[in-house]
């Protein structure tokens, strides 16, 4: 994926790559074992929890510098043919400190849910205009207070 291309159609074939690439099984299983190790190593498990915390947190937040969106996909789910009529959807959200978008599906119905901090919502306006412009029938709900509506409460 380049820097500045923001075509809809290139990043899908960009992360459609990137998940081919590095979701293997072979992939994950040495990430798991490398993170593994670490658990073993004899001097890092004298060190104090409290400076374990600080360091973790410390890559921790190295690591969000990076990362732009996460994506959570719980995939389709599932109720007994006896409760089906009664149910048109799923949402799935997640409480975060970044973008995050949750997505999963039932029946004909897919649902893709953004959690942000933001208060701007034009990363979603334009997510779901692209799709519109592509002809995917899009229904949005939102949770935006206006201004006018805001009442602080103390």
């Amino acid at each position: 994926f380049e820097e500045g291309n923001d075509n809809l159609d290139q990043i899908i074939k960009s992360v459609d790559m990137q998940l081919k690439e590095n979701l293997t099984k072979e992939k994950l299983s040495a990430q798991m074992n490398a993170l593994a190790v670490l658990e073993n190593v004899f001097i890092i498990r004298l060190v104090p929890l409290f400076i374990k915390d600080i360091v973790l947190k410390y890559f921790h937040k190295q690591s969000r510098k990076e990362q732009t969106i996460a994506l959570s996909n719980i995939g389709i789910v599932e109720m007994p043919e006896k409760l089906r009529e009664y149910i048109k959807l799923f949402d799935v959200f997640a409480s975060t400190d970044s973008t995050q978008i949750c997505m999963c599906s039932y029946l004909d119905n897919m649902t893709l849910s953004f959690t942000t901090h933001f208060v701007e919502s034009e990363i979603e306006k334009n997510f779901f205009k692209e799709l519109s412009d592509k002809g995917i029938d899009v229904v949005i709900n939102t949770n935006i207070v206006e201004d006018d509506d805001y009442e602080e409460v103390l």
